[in-house]
């Protein structure tokens, strides 16, 4: 038998054979060197299967072989996520405001007509459950962005766990929402009053907030989108954190909207007005803006859905297409389109298209700024005077007066984030080239124009000495444009300004640009000596007259896409490294790396109260 086992092999070598002229025929080998030999070729083709399953099995999950191991504290993690305990009542009295149909749902507790006969025919039922879940998650790694593994333990657990409830289905969704959203590399988990942190092996522990100093009980925390997509296991929520970084669980409940369930693909901009959450969804066919309840003290404040306030509408409404940022201005909503390179104003009240700008009225309702749809535009802002900041990739930051005619272009290289502070009264800008943050000055704010202007000027005057003061300033903005934060000397006067200490003496009359002070009797007023013509609202957009405050800039801060302020801290999102940065906003140092690495490419990012 072994010489038989032997010779079947045999084929393997028979150009070997051939090649040499060896006298073999009738070779036995002695039955014990047969049977070592056969041991080792069994043992050899074993280990080979191995490796290749533990090959493909670490290229397709990263944890297929530890999957079903599941300790107490994982155990406990599981079951704290998700809804509340004893909150099935409340949930099923919200579900048809969610927007799911009750008709067609296969469970007699909601649904009426319910038929058991009738139960594979229904859209929702614990025959579809799980293929709906598997059809927005999966175990692969498909979208090259790394998850955290409890996803995949989940996942695998759930494959052999039945769903026989409309409950458990909503239930089981948003706890692989929370997975979804949970960072790669992350400090601890706080859900349900329950927290969670990683020990020195990355394993989960169960922990007491007492033992740890963290914010996870205090305003204001952090929403965050990603780039999404239609790959399985992209965020398609908003996802909160602590501004120390710990994870609180993902924002938006479940929904179905236009017979979609959780039909919100790609979001992006974020903006709360009135204690509702409003979420552009950025994707091409699907551009819409979502409005969400204020925080649910029952759900472990999660947000509802409440109406797709404002969508792309070929006829009506078809330059809001790819919508990036949403801001608030008086009444309006203001709304950036990537695909179009347009920003349309709504009205907060019902959403329709606002007053467009007059010179731009023939082209569709609501418009008030125009570039060309290669130009890139991107995050939008206002300040306290009513100017607006555009993001232009291609040109800079544009500024706009109030009536949006443009009055100056900030020079800054393929800008993504715009973002006004009051409490500094200057302008922020993030870019996906250079890699930094630059902080500018707004120039002469109103104030302190009218200040030195008496009661005697006439209101429009006034206006248009605000208007046309900063268009004196003569300093070349690129003698101030340097990467290097330490420089101090970006005060129009070359004076040093003082980092920490931001405010300009409003009693020194030596701060306006030229240095001469204004005369409120003299119609001469303009710093530049040339007459105030009222009616003349054009300014030199290329004389970039905002000044340098500071750049800050770190070998881990990649593609600017997102940025909050917070008292000292400004929170910048690091889309190339995935990463969540906390720098000084006095001295511009990295104070904290907040998230090591997002599970997603993240975008936006917002404030919260709650």
């Amino acid at each position: 038998m072994e010489t038989s086992l032997l010779d079947n092999g045999r084929y393997f070598y028979k150009k070997k054979v051939k090649d040499y002229s060896l006298n073999i025929n009738g070779y036995e080998l002695p039955k014990r060197t047969s049977y070592h030999v056969l041991v080792k070729i069994f043992t050899s083709l074993i280990t080979v299967v191995i490796i290749s399953l533990y090959i493909k099995s670490n290229n397709s999950s990263n944890m297929s072989f530890t999957a079903t191991s599941i300790n107490k504290d994982l155990y406990l993690l599981f079951n704290a996520l998700g809804f509340p305990v004893n909150s099935k009542d409340f949930v099923y009295s919200r579900v048809e405001s969610w927007g799911f149909n009750l008709s067609e749902i296969g469970e007699k507790e909601i649904n009426k007509n319910y038929k058991e006969e009738n139960l594979k025919s229904y859209k929702y039922s614990k025959y579809t459950y799980k293929k709906i879940l598997f059809s927005n998650f999966g175990i692969k790694e498909k979208n090259g962005i790394k998850k955290n593994i409890l996803l995949y333990k989940f996942l695998y657990i759930l494959k052999n766990h039945p769903i026989e409830t409309f409950y458990d289905f909503l239930n089981t969704f948003i706890i692989l929402q929370d997975l979804n959203c949970l960072p790669a590399h992350y400090k601890g988990i706080y859900t349900n009053g329950k927290l969670f942190v990683t020990n020195n092996l990355g394993e989960v522990t169960f922990s007491v907030t007492n033992n740890l100093k963290t914010v996870v009980n205090e305003e204001p925390f952090l929403y965050i989108t990603y780039h999404g997509g239609k790959k399985k296991n992209s965020i398609h929520n908003v996802c909160k954190f602590s501004r120390d970084g710990y994870f609180l669980g993902s924002v938006l409940l479940p929904f179905e909207e236009k017979g979609k369930f959780f039909n919100l693909i790609s979001p992006r901009g974020l903006l709360i007005n009135k204690n509702y959450l409003y979420v552009n969804d950025s994707f091409k066919n699907n551009s819409k803006i979502f409005k969400f309840s204020n925080t649910i003290p029952e759900l472990s404040y999660k947000r509802e859905y409440i109406q797709t306030f404002i969508e792309q509408n070929d006829k009506n409404n078809p330059l809001m297409n790819h919508p990036y940022d949403i801001k608030k201005n008086n009444n309006y909503f203001y709304v950036s389109s990537q695909n179009t390179g347009t920003v349309l104003r709504f009205d907060e009240i019902n959403g329709k298209l606002g007053k467009p700008k007059e010179e731009l009225k023939e082209i569709s309702d609501g418009l008030v700024v125009q570039f060309n749809k290669n130009e890139g535009i991107r995050g939008i802002d206002f300040d306290n005077l009513n100017n607006f900041y555009v993001a232009n990739k291609q040109k800079g930051v544009h500024v706009y007066d109030p009536d949006f005619n443009l009055i100056h272009v900030i020079s800054v290289v393929s800008p993504i984030s715009v973002l006004f502070d009051k409490e500094t009264n200057h302008i922020f800008v993030g870019s996906s080239i250079t890699n930094d943050i630059k902080e500018y000055t707004i120039g002469t704010t109103p104030e302190n124009a009218v200040e030195n202007v008496t009661e005697n000027v006439t209101e429009n005057l006034a206006e248009n000495l605000v208007e046309n003061v900063t268009e004196s300033k003569t300093t070349n903005h690129n003698a101030h444009s340097t990467d290097n934060p330490t420089n101090k000397t970006t005060d129009p006067t070359n004076k040093t300004i003082d980092p920490i200490n931001k405010t300009i003496d409003p009693t020194n009359k030596a701060t306006d640009p030229t240095n001469k002070t204004i005369d409120p009797t003299n119609k001469t007023t303009d710093p530049t000596n040339k007459t105030i013509d009222p009616t003349n609202k054009t300014t030199d957009p290329t004389n970039n007259n905002f000044d340098l405050v500071k750049v800050i800039k770190h070998d881990l801060l990649k593609h600017v896409a997102g940025i909050v302020i917070y008292k000292d801290s400004i929170f910048a999102i690091s889309q190339k490294n995935n990463k969540l940065l906390e720098f000084s906003l006095t001295t511009g140092l990295l104070k904290n790396v907040v998230i090591i690495e997002f599970s997603d490419r993240g975008e936006r990012i917002i404030l919260s109260s709650t």
